[in-house]
């Protein structure tokens, strides 16, 4: 019986919807506004996915008895944390400037790197430690997991900003 699991289904159809920006986010012949705006839209979402996957993918990843999969769950923690730490400075620095757009560029490398390996890697492994009862378990898990109050939101002013993801 061929098996395909709820959980990782709905992550990977998350990592669509990042995918999406951050392929604007690495395109320098895209115009600023665009890009400014494409970063708006992803920033609230990434983070979302992100604390949503450590909190309940990760953590059922390190109880797994694969050593690949719990070194993989504290491996992509670090990976969110080098995230986390760009995006910081990408709401420091000016964003019209070549500096922004250059760490724009990293940030989408970095976070589509980080996805490739999910996908490629860790999924398949992962799928092999879930059953029926177990990947629906973690497919409620994270679809049920409540949103953090603090998601932040670049820039001061919202309103010219489309932010589907709210």
């Amino acid at each position: 019986m061929l098996y395909t699991s709820h959980a990782i289904k709905l992550l990977t159809e998350e990592h669509g919807t990042i995918r999406a920006e951050t392929k604007i986010l690495r395109n320098l012949d895209i115009p600023q506004t665009e890009r400014k705006q494409s970063f708006a839209r992803l920033l609230p979402f990434l983070t979302l996915h992100s604390k949503k996957e450590e909190k309940i993918v990760y953590s059922f990843m390190k109880l797994c008895d694969q050593d690949e999969l719990r070194i993989w769950a504290l491996e992509g923690k670090e990976e969110h944390l080098l995230m986390d730490q760009l995006i910081r400075k990408m709401l420091a620095v000016d964003i019209s400037g070549e500096e922004w757009s250059a760490k724009a560029k990293v940030l989408a490398e970095l976070v589509d790197h980080h996805i490739d390996e999910e996908e490629q890697e860790i999924f398949p492994a992962l799928a092999r430690e879930l059953n029926e009862d177990s990947d629906e378990q973690l497919a409620k898990n994270y679809e049920t997991q409540n949103v953090p109050e603090n998601i932040p939101r670049p820039f001061n002013s919202e309103k010219n900003v489309a932010q589907p993801y709210r």
